[in-house]
């Protein structure tokens, strides 16, 4: 039996979107910091508000990500 509710989660693609999007000058992106709360710090975040676990696959219940 494994661990409850993991999973994996191929992230490849959506960072390197990021990236190339990143290196575009009329982009303007420096850096993309994905935090693991909601604007209102919500205990439990709305599935829409988990920028973190989309963009690198981490769903941990603490973390930040700057990809």
């Amino acid at each position: 039996m494994g661990t409850i509710g993991t999973r994996s989660v191929d992230t490849t693609e959506r960072l390197a979107k990021l990236r190339e999007l990143s290196k575009k000058p009329e982009s303007n992106v420096k850096a993309f910091f994905a935090p693991s709360e909601d604007q209102h710090f919500s205990e439990y975040p709305a599935h829409s508000d988990k920028r973190r676990a989309f963009i690198s696959g981490f769903s941990d219940s603490a973390g930040e990500k700057m990809p």
